[in-house]
């Protein structure tokens, strides 16, 4: 008897992400930067240093989430800013 095998073709990916705050809500990140996860351009595809993200400078930052492919920030002003993978409608770059 002959055996069929048949596989599935997919791609595993792990994101690492860290965040970190400042007492005045200035956010550093560092980690893996694939989908534009850290949300710095100046930042390369594997940052093992923080990286500021420039645009919380004057927007000090509460609260960061992160998903699979994307980060969510909520600002101490109550604006929501996301980046990252823009597929299934999650948002490419700041909003």
């Amino acid at each position: 008897m002959e055996s069929k095998e048949s596989f599935i073709n997919f791609n595993i990916i792990v994101l690492i992400l860290i965040f970190l705050f400042s007492d005045e809500g200035q956010v550093f990140a560092f980690g893996s930067n694939f989908y534009g996860c850290l949300g710095s351009e100046n930042c390369d595809d594997e940052v093992s240093s923080p990286c500021r993200i420039e645009t919380f400078l004057r927007l000090p930052v509460q609260e960061v989430a992160c998903g699979d492919n994307h980060v969510v920030a909520l600002t101490k002003m109550g604006s929501v800013y996301t980046w990252g993978c823009g597929e299934f409608g999650k948002s490419k770059g700041f909003k």
